[in-house]
């Protein structure tokens, strides 16, 4: 995991890095390497030719005030964006950008600073989680599992239908693919899995999802099936 910090004050950059590596190793088991950038030209030949998970970004940079920056030249980048500032109104637009966390520099305690580690590191293994690698002959696809919408079964065959893209046909029993699936997918019948974030309404014996389209629910476990779904609504 590449973990980088953009900061015109060398000093701070070092202190910020060493507390960074304190709650890391006191909370995590995994590699990452914490990359120090003094300009946004810096920052950005280093994420033309490098990745990096998280950005801790201060504010002003070089009297540069980086959320605009950010605006015009981040928007392409998947990382975690975490901005820090010393004085809060310079952060006036910051949440028109995809930021993660702010910080207070002056008073960023361990805890804060656990706690922004925490969600990014949370965000980044959530995305990784919803990716699934599959096989179409001698062709790997990767999926996003949350733009499924539902699976259906037929013999031996599963389409897998989304809700932009066209559907894919998997030479799989569905419950080979069941096995590989996040919670957020029911069986809701001997023929279908629903993804129950794309369910739109329920209608006597039937899901509705997006583009009208109508999953059956088994008359003898309509209640059960009903109730599982509310139940998930319900603790989201």
């Amino acid at each position: 995991m590449n973990i980088v910090i953009c900061d015109d004050d060398r000093n701070y950059g070092e202190l910020l890095s060493e507390k960074i590596k304190l709650c890391l190793n006191d909370m995590f088991n995994f590699n990452y390497e914490i990359i120090y950038k003094s300009s946004l030209d810096e920052l950005s030949e280093f994420l033309e030719n490098d990745k990096a998970d998280i950005l801790f970004l201060d504010i002003m940079v070089n009297g540069v005030n980086s959320v605009d920056w950010s605006l015009s030249n981040l928007n392409g980048n998947n990382f975690q964006l975490i901005f820090m500032t010393f004085y809060p109104v310079e952060a006036y637009n910051i949440f028109e950008t995809k930021c993660s966390y702010f910080l207070i520099k002056s008073k960023i305690t361990d805890e804060q600073l656990k706690n922004a580690l925490k969600k990014c590191i949370g965000n980044i293994t959530q995305k990784k989680a919803d990716l699934l690698i599959v096989k179409i002959g001698a062709k790997s696809v990767t999926l996003n599992l949350q733009d499924i919408e539902y699976i259906e079964s037929l013999n031996n065959n599963i389409s897998i239908y989304f809700n932009e893209q066209p559907p894919l046909t998997l030479y799989m029993k569905l419950k080979d693919f069941e096995k590989l699936l996040p919670l957020y997918f029911m069986k809701c019948h001997k023929s279908f899995i629903i993804n129950m974030n794309a369910v739109t309404g329920c209608e006597p014996y039937e899901f509705m999802l997006h583009h009208s389209v109508k999953i059956p629910i088994p008359s003898r476990k309509y209640k059960d099936t009903v109730k599982m779904y509310n139940d998930y609504i319900t603790n989201l």
